[in-house]
């Protein structure tokens, strides 16, 4: 180990060493997740700004080799610093899961960041580390609209939904299928909660650099998120994201989200409010469309 660390300096020639830990797997497979990336966008960033800046898969987490800064993107999976490394500062970005982070994990680190307002303000109130409001973000390098809407524009897809099924019956897939919305999906394992879906799925998924072109050529998504991202104000990436091309979005309502976008996200909390918000999008597309592209 000391010998990578010194590695590690060596290329960093004198810049500060910035570490982003980020919840993805050392595979192949890691092209389709999220975390990797948000982390690639924010390494993007970083060293523009002049760090030297290494990511780390989960797997990679514990090598403990130098660094000045560590940043950990929290999301399903814990990290805890062993404080190994002098002088290192810790940062914790939590973008997701609130219910499986307890306040001594919160504790361990020199600063953490909360995407969500409403958490960041009743976990505030519950530790002693500095706690700021950092709110989900997407790379607008990558994720744009086309330059100028057209009306007449023909879409490849209509209605799209990009998630896994987590083995649930995701409500925002379940009431589409249910109200005969011609739904595509990218996503696994959906076929074993909800055997009819198998008609709807495109693919089980969809590298994340492909998502632009998608979301670019669809008319509108439909989403949901886990019960206690909802109940404590946290907002998925794929909302931010697909905004940021210019898609409208169909969500489950919270707070944080009115706040953040208003009306230019249609919002519902019940099977009869998706309902409308559906019928919202065919009959006032056009309407709907120029508020997201505002």
């Amino acid at each position: 180990v000391g010998k990578r660390m010194e590695d590690r300096r060596k290329l960093a020639d004198g810049k500060e060493i910035w570490v982003i830990k980020a919840g993805f797997p050392n595979t192949p497979v890691k092209v389709w997740w999220s975390e990797y990336a948000f982390s690639r966008s924010l390494k993007k960033y970083l060293e523009r700004w002049g760090y030297f800046v290494i990511v780390e898969s989960y797997d990679e987490w514990y090598d403990g080799e130098e660094a000045d800064v560590v940043v950990v993107l929290r999301g399903h999976q814990e990290y805890f610093p062993d404080r190994k490394i002098k002088n290192c500062i810790y940062i914790m970005w939590n973008l997701s899961h609130p219910s499986t982070i307890m306040d001594a994990e919160y504790s361990a680190y020199d600063l953490v960041c909360i995407s969500s307002p409403t958490h960041a303000a009743k976990i505030k109130e519950r530790i002693n580390v500095p706690v700021k409001i950092l709110p989900m973000c997407a790379d607008t390098e990558i994720f744009f609209p086309d330059t100028k809407y057209d009306r007449e524009k023909e879409y490849e897809y209509d209605w799209i939904f990009v998630g896994n099924s987590r083995y649930v019956k995701r409500k925002s897939v379940v009431w589409s299928i249910a109200h005969n919305i011609p739904l595509k999906i990218w996503g696994a394992n959906w076929e074993k909660v909800l055997p009819e879906s198998a008609e709807y799925i495109v693919a089980e998924n969809i590298p994340n650099d492909e998502l632009p072109k998608l979301y670019r050529n669809a008319k509108v998504t439909v989403d949901d998120h886990y019960e206690d991202m909802v109940e404590n104000g946290f907002i998925n990436t794929r909302i931010v994201e697909a905004l940021a091309c210019g898609l409208p979005v169909i969500s489950d309502y919270s707070e944080v989200l009115l706040n953040m976008f208003g009306d230019a996200v249609l919002c519902y909390r019940s099977e009869e409010e998706f309902v409308e918000q559906t019928r919202k999008i065919m009959e006032d597309y056009d309407v709907i469309k120029e508020k997201v592209n505002g």
